[in-house]
């Protein structure tokens, strides 16, 4: 079935300033986009370039992220006081819980400008290394299409000295 009709098929994305941190990292679940999502997004993109930054940009890059971003896991409210998320207090060391409307208020401008560019060269499928590590099986097992290799049964010969 294609991706893009599986809700639940999300890849995740760790931000650069994340990737170093001790595990758990925080990590963002982004959607497969389907074909005219991508376009809906391309169109975005185009639109936050005409608007050259101020709040129009802003805008259309959150809006963006909401089509593309289905969720986190690990953010946490690192500050020593608490925090306001999306119209709600986030206690000091708390989790902060996943809504579209909180992207704006979890992510810098910059931060979501990657996390965009991630999710959109993410969203084309899964990368080589995600289909090596993919738990689906081998299409044939080793023994079925090879051989293991017979030793050569001629004696070698010394090369000359």
């Amino acid at each position: 079935m294609p991706m893009a009709l599986e809700p639940d098929q999300t890849f995740e994305i760790v931000l650069e300033s994340d990737a170093g941190k001790d595990p758990p990292r925080p990590a963002f679940r982004a959607r497969y986009l389907s074909g005219r999502q991508w376009r809906r997004v391309s169109e975005m993109d185009e639109r936050m370039a005409a608007a050259a930054g101020g709040a129009a940009a802003c805008d259309v890059l959150y809006d963006a992220l909401r089509l593309c971003v289905a969720g986190w896991r690990n953010l946490i409210n690192g500050s020593e006081r608490p925090i306001e998320v999306a119209g709600r207090q986030i206690a000091p060391g708390a989790h902060v819980p996943y809504s579209p409307e909180s992207l704006e208020d979890v992510l810098t401008i910059a931060e979501g400008q990657e996390l965009l560019v991630r999710c959109v060269t993410g969203a084309a499928g899964p990368n080589e290394a995600e289909r090596k590590n993919s738990p689906s099986p081998s299409p044939s097992a080793p023994d079925e299409s090879a051989t293991a290799a017979e030793p050569d049964p001629r004696p070698t010969e010394a090369p000359d000295a």
